[in-house]
């Protein structure tokens, strides 16, 4: 059971790390492809996994990873699109 609780926590805090990361890379090099950010924070989350032992969640975390990757992008997406309307609309 602490198996769980332990790499859950480190599941949450990978999480946070790609987020941030992605959405920070993102908004800073807009031109930047984004399948090249989320591949190499999908290849992040398989090297985890190999360098804890624990390649039995290689899968779970290599799609967990590439998910919030994208889930950032959208972000920034959002933020220029909303940067775009208000400065149309003054």
């Amino acid at each position: 059971m602490e198996f769980v609780i332990v790499f859950g926590f480190h599941f949450v805090v990978m999480g946070l790390l790609v987020l941030i990361a992605c959405g920070w890379i993102k908004y800073l090099f807009p031109r930047l492809n984004f399948i090249y950010i989320a591949l190499i924070s999908m290849m992040s989350g398989f090297l985890y996994t190999v360098l804890f032992g624990i390649s039995q969640l290689a899968l779970f975390a290599v799609m967990y990873n590439g998910i919030l990757s994208l889930l950032a992008f959208g972000f920034v997406k959002l933020i220029f699109y909303a940067q775009q309307k208000a400065e149309n609309m003054s």
